[in-house]
């Protein structure tokens, strides 16, 4: 390793430039003294976590179209739910049966309508059908999505962190996956009765198993790594630990698992439907789950396919840029993909 003196400095210079080091003059030279502080000082610029997610994210066009999309979705379904009447309410319904869509004259009205998706199987107005059910589907997904979520993430942290809680999660999770998803609801239902929240109670105390367990095995890969210990060392508390080193780490992954859980919400909802256990009674409302088992319980899609494709095409379009969505995000969150 060659030591750069002043007499070697001036060498290396005139060599490297041809030009006589001490022969420049000194006003071209600015002079700075430096304090024991600036050799102590970083000069970059403070790193913030959250603002390199949100520059990675706005510069993400697929995160911002699937995000329009989505949130247009939910924005219509209130819009266009709140106007629509109790379906298939007898007395206000245009139809008498199933039809495509295009012009009809409603009963007891002499002008002609359009009707964009046509008319339900007892002759309601299934575009406001559809909206409808979109609305208390968006809000079943949206509710028991931020339960699954929360409690995952709370619980999946506690679970890999203290590893004396392990036996006791264990014990836990064992007894509840016991019985089969769908039996553990309607035994719920049974014993708190059918409606919005029992179903939403039922099915978080479930599937928060799968969000914890994701986040119990990342933070066990973390929870050792030397900042982690250093940070021990400097008797940082617990908590910040968690909050800070190793939830930015594992919040994509987390994330990534909950990209299907509207299509699996959507899902339990039909089945619920299915079996009359649903929170819908498809007369005064209805969601998306509930007008697709109705619709395949019959067989008048096969002569009237709008029934099953509009439905249909709704939840593809929510599930897809919902899956988009989280898909990014997840990546944003990731510190290796921000800008």
């Amino acid at each position: 390793m060659k030591i750069l003196n002043k007499e070697n400095f001036e060498k290396d210079f005139n060599k490297k430039y041809k030009v006589d080091f001490n022969k420049i003059p000194s006003n071209y030279f600015k002079f700075k003294k430096l304090t024991f502080l600036d050799n102590e000082t970083i000069s970059n610029k403070r790193y913030s976590y959250w603002l390199n997610v949100f520059k990675t994210l706005i510069a993400s066009p697929i995160f911002i179209l699937s995000g329009i999309v989505f949130i247009a979705i939910f924005i219509a379904s209130m819009v266009i739910s709140n106007n629509a009447v109790p379906i298939p309410n007898s007395a206000l319904r245009p139809g008498t049966g199933a039809e495509m869509p295009g012009w009809y004259v409603p009963l007891n009205e002499k002008e002609s309508k359009l009707f964009l998706f046509g008319f339900g199987s007892n002759g309601e107005d299934y575009w406001k059908e559809c909206w409808i059910g979109t609305k208390n589907t968006f809000i079943f997904a949206l509710v028991v999505i931020a339960f699954q979520l929360v409690l995952g993430l709370i619980l999946g942290l506690i679970w890999g962190f203290f590893k004396k809680s392990d036996i006791l999660f264990i014990n836990i999770t064992n007894i509840i996956n016991l019985m089969p998803s769908i039996v553990f609801i309607l035994v719920a239902i049974f014993l708190m009765g059918k409606g919005f929240w029992p179903i939403v109670i039922a099915i978080t105390i479930q599937s928060w198993i799968s969000f914890a367990s994701a986040t119990r095995i990342q933070t066990m890969i973390i929870r050792n790594r030397e900042y982690n210990i250093m940070s021990k060392l400097l008797a940082t508390n617990n908590f910040k630990i968690m909050i800070k080193n190793i939830l930015p780490k594992i919040a994509p992954i987390v994330i990534s698992v909950g990209s299907f859980a509207i299509p699996d919400a959507i899902s339990m909802d039909a089945s619920l439907s299915y079996l009359n256990y649903g929170f819908v009674d498809g007369i005064n409302t209805t969601t998306l789950g509930f007008i697709l088992q109705s619709v395949l319980s019959s067989t008048k899609w096969l002569t009237t396919p709008s029934l099953i494709i509009f439905p249909s095409l709704i939840i593809i379009i929510i599930s897809f840029s919902f899956f988009l969505f989280s898909y990014k995000f997840a990546n944003a969150l990731n510190p290796r993909y921000q800008k």
